[in-house]
């Protein structure tokens, strides 16, 4: 009688234990069904056709719609769609030699984009479980010349596949790109910096203030629907960190917050207070050189754990409806360890 008295125990101490750590956004989306393919712009566009570009672009218009324009007039600069002399203008793009690599670098590096597109998909599923009425957008991969990652407009999100290459790609050793700016350029990235993309368009400017409490509160909510996205997968992806920025930042936590309280910045609009903390670069002004940028930006997101850890019983659409930053800043009770 001891003995299943004692494993009885043993039995509700697993069970508590296994209760106190399941995750509240690790919900089932099963049922959530969503259509949501990855076009291949990049490639339409390496397949233009010269000799009829009236018909072909009358095609990509129909695909993509004012998407299209905006690629081509924006991203690519190479005109509007409706000029005539456009097609001259797309000839010497795609002809143009180092254009033709980058389109071979890309080609040879994304045969097929399988897994993004399963990882995508099931952000979104995630997205559209906590709101079920939002509009998805139509997925593009297409370069953008070393210029974007993502870009997100109202109907559509564009991936930039070339940003994506490999940390180590020879291409961008030759392009001289900043090695901070290479260490994250790994396809492993691509899924969430789509979905974060998506999200942070949607809800841009959700915050009262301009601030930097305002921004980083802000950028937080949109982290924490990133976790609601991607319940199970690591944090440096979702904020595109490397393993070794993230650690940096856990570790320094409460020096990184004592640095900004002592420094008396929370409440400043001064630009260039706000670009050293939220803006990218080899490190965050002020801070160690071995700090990743960006760190108002990760701040805010623990400041948001730590408020909805306080509130349990607030949804997502809740939270992301909140527009008081220095409320969800005294109701989070924040208070890293030292």
């Amino acid at each position: 009688m001891l003995y299943i008295k004692r494993v009885f125990h043993i039995l509700l101490l697993i069970t508590f234990l296994v209760g106190c750590n399941t995750n509240p956004l690790d919900v089932d989306v099963s049922h959530v069904s969503i259509d949501m393919p990855i076009n291949r712009l990049e490639k339409q566009m390496q397949d233009y056709d010269l000799d009829q570009p009236e018909a072909y672009q009358e095609n990509l218009l129909k695909k993509y719609g004012d998407f299209y324009n905006l690629y081509i007039q924006r991203v690519l600069q190479l005109g509007h769609v409706q000029d005539p002399a456009l097609v001259y203008s797309i000839k010497e793009y795609l002809n143009d030699p180092v254009i033709a690599k980058m389109f071979d670098a890309v080609d040879s590096s994304f045969a097929d984009l399988q897994v993004e597109e399963s990882l995508i998909k099931e952000g979104f599923q995630h997205y559209k479980y906590y709101f079920p009425e939002a509009k998805l957008p139509l997925v593009a991969t297409f370069v953008t010349n070393f210029n974007y990652n993502v870009v997100a407009a109202d109907s559509a999100l564009g991936i930039g596949l070339e940003m994506y290459l490999g940390s180590d790609n020879q291409f961008y050793k030759n392009i001289g790109m900043p090695e901070y700016r290479s260490a994250t350029a790994d396809r492993v990235y691509m899924p969430y910096d789509a979905v974060r993309g998506w999200v942070l368009s949607e809800f841009e400017g959700s915050m009262d203030g301009q601030d930097l409490l305002s921004l980083i509160i802000g950028y937080g909510k949109t982290m924490y629907l990133m976790d609601a996205c991607f319940p199970n997968d690591q944090d440096y992806l979702k904020i595109r960190y490397t393993k070794d920025e993230l650690n940096w930042c856990e570790m320094s936590e409460w020096s990184i917050w004592s640095a900004i309280l002592d420094a008396d910045i929370l409440y400043s609009t001064d630009s260039d207070v706000i670009r050293a903390y939220t803006g990218e670069g080899p490190f965050t002004p002020g801070m160690p050189k071995e700090s990743p940028s960006r760190i108002g930006l990760w701040l805010g997101w623990q400041v948001v754990r730590s408020y909805m850890k306080e509130h349990p019983e607030t949804s997502i659409p809740q939270l992301m409806r909140l527009t008081n930053a220095q409320e969800i800043l005294q109701q989070s009770g924040y208070k890293p360890t030292k």
